[in-house]
């Protein structure tokens, strides 16, 4: 049956049939083998003093990580990736950023991406 206006969105994610998510899912799955990676994240995110217990909630060093990915697979200004992470589904769930989350601005993720240093990525 149609309807003029649909009832309600779904709020599961719909796995998308495309080379490029499914590129994306088997390294969500190298990186929840590896979660030391996302801890030296985190750890570069407070260092400097910042208690990581206290303020608002920001990024986890998990999601950071996976947005660092993001952004150097495809070459994103900060721009670019601020609005690629809110609007993809599949980069949304890649990067752990639930549905009703609001996403990142640029700023925010210049700010996060900025602190992990060269030899943690290494």
């Amino acid at each position: 049956m149609r309807k003029t206006i649909a009832d309600q969105l779904p709020l599961v994610l719909i796995p998308v049939a495309h080379h490029h998510a499914a590129e994306l899912e088997e390294m969500s799955r190298v990186l929840d083998a590896h979660t030391e990676t996302a801890e030296l994240v985190l750890a570069d995110l407070i260092a400097g003093g910042i208690d990581p217990d206290k303020g608002r909630e920001g990024l986890s060093g998990e999601q950071v990580l996976r947005i660092v990915i993001i952004k150097q697979m495809n070459n994103f200004s900060y721009e670019e990736l601020a609005f690629h992470v809110a609007d993809s589904m599949c980069y949304r769930a890649f990067c752990r950023v639930g549905i009703g989350a609001g996403a990142p601005t640029a700023s925010t993720l210049q700010y996060n991406v900025k602190k992990v240093r060269a030899e943690t990525l290494e």
